[in-house]
């Protein structure tokens, strides 16, 4: 231990030192300010891009953080935290005929919320790619939720099928702009073989179909889509009550631009996909845009397609060449294939292109909501996984691709640590006098 009216030996300070402590000494002088912040910036930035390292720093004790008092120095803090640890199995899918499912399991039952239009009944089938595979569905009208299996009535196609005994209990509904939305809950084990039984560790992507009628009445639909529910488990630690620093020596001066907390209210949503064909995405979300980030091959255009896992499914995509990045809707052509369909107006800023070994990078934004309803509109609350489709073309033109590959674009929440930075590199930084 330093001897009293001693200098304290030299040392290099760790982070929860730099933060607490205030003050940087060497050789009992005053570091100059422009060293201090950059030796602060650099500690800083490790800490916040190891959570690891941040949990460790803000976890230490009170004893193991104290550092000799000193008259001039600022009052010692202590780390005050608490945390909850939470899993939830959830997952969210949006049909491009406007019909929006959200799944919640607990231990013993579902919760859905599903929306669709207010004037027409609208449905969501689970654990199937065609109306022909029997599905256990739900569909919603004016006159409440209803369970249904779809049939084939002896054939190869499909009708009505048999209106199923309800296991469903309707929690709220409401209507806002026209739209319906209903949230129900049910045992996650089905009553019989007719109905499905929500399973995760068996089936945590489920192939799903839904439509909407020509009116309220349950009968043939208007309009149908494909889409998958990927049920995930997200394992989080959830700060209770924000990362504070508090106590100290009440006699001893504070000075006004002193840090009293940490705080995760920031949060960052963003999610990355890279396709087996050579091309990487990644989306980034603020409250109102999405940052896109698109690599793929210089010489041949590239192609990303949202909510979908096949071309027939008439995608919102966005491809780019050397002339540029352009927003398509692929087409059908009125047959059970697909074309190359419709060029949308550019909803798209173009913030930079680069190419690199051969590989073009692009990085470009555009709000969440899309112009209409052929773009692809970005809502993690909706839907958090989506099916995306990426292909490759022979050639720079936009035309028959050369490959193409199917994938999911997880879209989730980061918390970001958020300082008073500003504050904390404004402190006045005094000699200490021994």
């Amino acid at each position: 231990m330093t001897p009293p009216g001693q200098p304290r030996a030299n040392r290099d300070l760790d982070v929860s030192d730099q933060i607490k402590r205030r003050t940087f000494i060497e050789s009992n002088k005053e570091v100059p300010r422009k060293e201090f912040k950059e030796d602060f910036l650099r500690r800083y930035y490790q800490v916040i891009n190891s959570p690891d390292t941040l949990h460790a720093f803000l976890s230490k004790s009170k004893t193991e953080n104290r550092l000799p008092s000193n008259d001039s120095m600022i009052p010692m803090q202590t780390v005050t935290s608490k945390t909850i640890d939470r899993s939830t199995t959830s997952g969210s899918v949006s049909f491009k005929i406007g019909i929006d499912l959200k799944v919640d399991l607990s231990s013993t039952t579902a919760t859905l919320t599903i929306t669709g239009p207010e004037k027409e009944y609208f449905a969501v089938g689970f654990n199937a790619t065609h109306m022909r595979d029997e599905p256990y569905t739900i569909y919603v009208n004016s006159k409440g939720v209803h369970e249904q299996q779809i049939g084939t009535c002896g054939g190869s196609g499909h009708c009505a099928g048999t209106s199923l005994e309800s296991s469903i209990t309707v929690v709220s509904e409401k209507v806002v702009d026209n739209k319906r939305t209903v949230i129900l809950t049910r045992p996650l084990q089905g009553r019989t073989q007719q109905y499905y039984s929500f399973n995760p560790s068996v089936q945590s992507d489920i192939p799903m179909i839904a439509a909407v009628g020509h009116s309220d009445s349950f009968s043939k639909h208007k309009d149908d889509a494909r889409g998958h529910l990927a049920i995930s488990n997200y394992a989080q630690k959830n700060v209770h009550k924000p990362y504070s620093f508090t106590g100290g020596n009440s006699k001893q001066p504070r000075n006004s631009n002193s840090v009293d907390s940490f705080s995760t209210n920031n949060v960052a949503e963003s999610g990355s996909v890279s396709f087996k064909i050579g091309i990487d995405l990644k989306v980034d979300l603020s409250s109102t845009i999405a940052t896109l980030t698109i690599t793929g091959p210089e010489k041949e255009y590239f192609a990303v397609g949202f909510n979908a896992t096949h071309m027939r499914d008439e995608p919102y995509t966005i491809y780019v060449n050397s002339k540029g990045v352009h927003e398509q809707q692929i087409g059908t052509c009125g047959g059970s294939g697909h074309c190359a369909g419709t060029s949308l107006e550019s909803s798209i800023t173009v913030v930079s292109e680069k190419v690199v070994d051969n590989k073009r990078t692009v990085i470009l934004t555009r709000p969440l909501q899309g112009r209409t309803q052929q773009y692809y509109s970005f809502n993690p609350s909706v839907q958090s996984d989506i099916p995306m489709i990426a292909a490759v073309g022979h050639s720079d033109s936009f035309s028959t691709h050369k490959d193409d590959a199917r994938d999911h674009l997880a879209i989730s929440k980061n918390k970001i640590i958020n300082s008073k930075l500003k504050q904390f590199l404004g402190f006045k930084y005094v000699d200490h006098k021994h």
